[in-house]
């Protein structure tokens, strides 16, 4: 009888609380994976999600895209931010552990959240979040901790948030990966009163999407001559095509107000070769030589330094791409007031001068007798442009 009784007045077993950290995330997964350049390997891939089953819906979501997109479920998805939002409030100000088992059981419901941390950004600006000593050891845990993509995400916009400067070098770390690298960079505008230094060391170290993403907001915030180099010499460089930043990097890298000075050296010359040939090709995107508005400035401009800089046959090819160029504004009626008539002809006189050079002749046949030159390819498309037969 006493031991029944015994057994009866103790406390029944606290229901178990699933652990939904890891030692094995994906924090400490890049981080072993980063090479002595401060990069990650291109062949370097994230491990798979882990994802711990803690209440479970019966039917998984699916993905933000096809929620909004597929089945124009908005209003589901607005109900899911609210309820992470109140979620995200209780933790703040109490540290529960189911509650945050629970945030963590949702935010893994999605196949991806790029859509869903916008609005759930703003519903919270409607709560009194209190950061300590609960919200940014949860916040921490769920960046640094986990190894779950759309957790990461999640942790990284609300340290964001925070106010807590400890773990920057920590989000840089992620933000190596281009999944994160968006997510980093936002985090890194609210932590940061002048997050220019963070950003640039970061965008050296990056080269896909992310850099893009990057480069277009840094570019915009940017105030020191050496940011404004590094724009014109490697900004606009990246992995997907460089039309994506060739404008941006112009205009915000000052390009016109570079060319315009007495002479320039030679990587300058380079890397404006570089941007003038994307913005005057065709692109996967829309900014183009008509989206830069100091074009003829700085067109104008460059055309003259090539008297001392055009002697591969790279440049060769790009002064006839400018020469086509400007015959199609001489002939339209309707361009720009900024391209005049004498600006246009003074522009195609200098670009014949150089271009009507024999030496470019002998460049382009000596290069034709070696096909395995690296050069070839160019050669050849020289070749046509003189009128000469390849080989």
């Amino acid at each position: 009888m006493i031991q029944w009784l015994s057994r009866l007045l103790q406390p029944r077993d606290k229901v178990a609380i699933a652990e939904w950290r890891t030692k094995y995330s994906i924090y400490r997964d890049i981080k072993v994976n980063v090479d002595d350049t401060g990069k990650l390997p291109e062949e370097y891939t994230l491990p798979d999600d882990v994802k711990i089953a803690i209440n479970e819906r019966k039917k998984k979501k699916a993905s933000i895209y096809d929620v909004v997109f597929e089945f124009g479920q908005e209003e589901s998805i607005l109900e899911d931010v609210r309820e992470l939002a109140k979620k995200l409030e209780h933790i703040s100000i109490t540290g529960d552990k189911k509650t945050a088992a629970e945030f963590y059981g949702m935010v893994t419901q999605y196949k991806d959240v790029i859509n869903l941390i916008d609005p759930f950004l703003e519903e919270i600006s409607n709560y009194s979040l209190v950061i300590e000593p609960h919200l940014f050891a949860f916040a921490n845990d769920m960046a640094l901790n986990t190894g779950h993509k759309n957790c990461v995400k999640f942790g990284i916009a609300i340290l964001g948030l925070c106010q807590n400067q400890v773990t920057i070098e920590k989000l840089k770390t992620i933000g190596l990966h281009e999944e994160f690298t968006l997510y980093v960079v936002i985090a890194l505008l609210n932590l940061r009163e002048n997050p220019e230094k963070d950003l640039l060391e970061l965008g050296q170290q990056v080269t896909g999407w992310g850099k893009i993403q990057l480069v277009d907001r840094l570019a915009r915030i940017g105030k020191t001559k050496a940011l404004k180099q590094w724009l014109l010499t490697d900004g606009y460089k990246n992995d997907i095509h460089n039309q994506h930043l060739a404008c941006t990097c112009a205009v915000y890298g000052e390009l016109s107000t570079k060319m315009a000075t007495q002479s320039i050296d030679a990587e300058l010359y380079i890397a404006a070769s570089e941007i003038f040939d994307v913005l005057l090709s065709p692109g996967p995107c829309c900014e183009n030589i008509s989206c830069y508005e100091d074009a003829p400035k700085a067109l104008s401009a460059f055309i003259k330094h090539s008297y001392q800089h055009a002697n591969h046959i790279k440049d060769f090819i790009l002064l006839h791409k400018i020469k086509e160029y400007l015959w199609d504004i001489l002939l339209d009626t309707k361009r720009d007031n900024l391209w005049t008539d004498r600006k246009i002809t003074d522009a195609l006189l200098t670009i014949s001068k150089i271009t009507d050079c024999d030496t470019w002749k002998v460049i382009v046949t000596n290069i034709l007798v070696n096909p395995y030159d690296k050069n070839y390819p160019e050669a050849r498309e020289a070749a046509a442009l003189m009128g000469l037969t390849a080989i």
